[in-house]
């Protein structure tokens, strides 16, 4: 909460964002932010940015009162590809943070990524582009 009263002389407590199921992780099965190797979805960049096209459905709301920009998702590629932990970031409204989460929550399974020779979990963010024509 932020305290539109406040002065310079006001201190403020620190805050640290958590996952709840970060919180609940064994040790041995990390989230790795920056491993040898990234996952990568299944055909490269352009077959993600076709899955992207071809799924993502520009919310009606959005079209009417012209919202436009960038939505980023944040998620983790499971050690067998699998896609978890979708979270929003930073949103546009008009329906458009719900159809990204929809499109990031429903994407096939990626190659995962690796560290030491072994797959990982790997946290990734995703920017998607609305934007109309």
């Amino acid at each position: 909460i932020i305290d539109a009263g406040a002065d310079e002389g006001d201190s403020m407590e620190q805050c640290y964002p958590t996952m709840e199921d970060e919180m609940d992780m064994p040790e041995d099965n990390p989230v790795v932010s920056f491993p040898s190797v990234y996952p990568e979805f299944h055909g490269g960049l352009a077959s993600m940015y076709s899955y992207l096209k071809a799924n993502i459905e520009y919310p009606e709301t959005a079209i009417s009162i012209n919202i436009t920009g960038k939505v980023y998702i944040t998620f983790v590629v499971e050690k067998d590809g699998s896609i978890s932990n979708v979270v929003l970031l930073r949103g546009i409204g008009g329906g458009c943070d719900e159809e990204a989460l929809r499109v990031v929550e429903n994407m096939p399974h990626w190659d995962p990524g690796v560290q030491n020779g072994m797959p990982v979990r790997v946290q990734m963010t995703l920017p998607i582009e609305f934007k109309l024509y």
